[in-house]
């Protein structure tokens, strides 16, 4: 047999690859459900699953989506690479994102993160903080997310924002341990 002709043979005899028949908003929702880690991971599940991460509209982050380590400088690090790439490669809005890290004892490049959230439209997010040491003070991009609708924050320090007047389609608001400075 040929080359050309095994070829062919093979792609007769193998069976369908039932994940790239999948519609593309199941694929989506398939991907929300997974944790961050796993779902950029399925990018070599086949072409039409390759960095569709990149567009989904939810996202959890948590201090499990790494390994984490004794080393708070190795979890930091580890930490900021998420958040980079999440900034250089994600497209399009994101609608909810959660960010679970109870455990650390700072906050880092979470200025970062918010000011992304606010030019993406962001509707719903949940910032669960570390819940010991100095409150996580809020930057001021955090109160230009015009189409936010869903805000928790714990263990926050809320500055004040002469400019600011509401987040007029709010619906809900969680605080908790949250300072609010006059």
């Amino acid at each position: 047999m040929k080359c050309k002709e095994k070829k062919l043979y093979r792609s007769r005899t193998l069976p369908p690859d039932m994940l790239s028949n999948f519609p593309e908003n199941v694929i989506d929702k398939i991907l929300m459900c997974l944790p961050f880690r796993d779902s950029v991971r399925t990018s070599i599940l086949s072409k039409k699953w390759r960095y569709v991460w990149r567009r989904l509209l939810e996202f959890m982050l948590s201090h499990t989506s790494w390994k984490p380590k004794e080393d708070l400088a190795d979890l930091t690090s580890n930490f900021r690479k998420i958040i980079d790439r999440i900034l250089a490669f994600h497209f399009g809005p994101v609608i909810k994102f959660t960010l679970s890290i109870p455990y650390f004892d700072i906050c880092p490049f979470i200025d970062d993160l918010i000011r992304f959230l606010s030019r993406n439209d962001i509707q719903h997010l949940v910032l669960r903080l570390p819940i010991r040491g100095k409150p996580y003070e809020l930057p001021p991009s955090l109160f230009t997310c015009s189409q936010l609708r869903h805000l928790t924050l714990p263990n926050c320090l809320l500055p004040h924002q002469p400019a600011f007047k509401e987040f007029d389609r709010s619906i809900s608001l969680e605080l908790r341990d949250v300072t609010i400075s006059s």
